[in-house]
């Protein structure tokens, strides 16, 4: 019984991860698991794994917690290219 709702669990993890676009932090996740998939605590403790482990061999990037004055520029460019140049 452990086994299935761990795979399960780890399957909707794999699939939250790909909605959001990053991999979540513990918080996000036990608050979308809430009631129908194990906790990330019962999953770190079911695979032997870090939570960081498990991030990585699912193949997601950290989620990118600070700003960075090159990604702030970059992102205004973007935003400036996507308008023509025009604010919105």
């Amino acid at each position: 019984m452990k086994n299935k709702s761990l795979k399960t669990s780890l399957k909707e993890l794999r699939s939250f991860s790909e909605e959001l676009g990053y991999f979540p932090t513990t918080t996000e996740w036990n608050i979308h698991a809430l009631n129908k998939h194990l906790t990330a605590h019962s999953i770190i403790r079911n695979t032997g794994k870090t939570w960081e482990e498990i991030r990585k061999e699912m193949g997601f990037k950290p989620k990118n917690r600070r700003c960075t004055k090159e990604g702030i520029i970059m992102a205004i460019k973007k935003a400036a290219e996507e308008n023509n140049g025009h604010a919105s």
